[in-house]
């Protein structure tokens, strides 16, 4: 599930500049973000599982466990809560934090991913994956 992809991670990394996910936006299968410094990458994989690494030895920091529940996209919602999906609609893993609307995801430097609330950087939601870039 997570083996051999340090190539196809540095290769990513090279040309993504996008670090956040805002709300009604979503990661499609293959997408992912990248933090502004490289080190770290949220992908959506192909399997269904959404996962955070650290590029620089694809070191999994964190996942959804949801490879082969027919999951193709990770959307942050206007209501607050981030949720993936499978083609039917059905979510397959959420954050459980709807009532912060329009709240948006970071992928910090840290290697944390961060849910904000709208217009604030009070934290609502993160992944506790702080780490060191190598």
């Amino acid at each position: 599930m997570f083996k051999n992809l340090l190539p196809f991670l540095m290769l990513i990394t090279s040309s993504l500049s996008y670090d956040y996910i805002n709300y009604n936006e979503c990661l499609a299968t293959g997408q992912k973000i990248v933090s502004p410094n490289k080190c770290f990458a949220l992908m959506m994989q192909y399997d269904g599982n959404l996962v955070l690494y650290r590029v620089s030895d694809a070191k999994v920091m964190w996942f959804t466990n949801t490879q082969d529940k027919g999951t193709f996209k990770a959307c942050m919602q206007e209501d607050g809560n981030f949720v993936t999906y499978a083609p039917n609609g059905r979510y397959t893993w959420a954050s459980n934090t709807v009532g912060n609307n329009k709240a948006s995801l970071k992928l910090q430097d840290d290697g944390n991913l961060v849910m904000n609330a709208f217009n604030s950087k009070d934290m609502v939601w993160s992944t506790k994956t702080q780490m060191s870039c190598n």
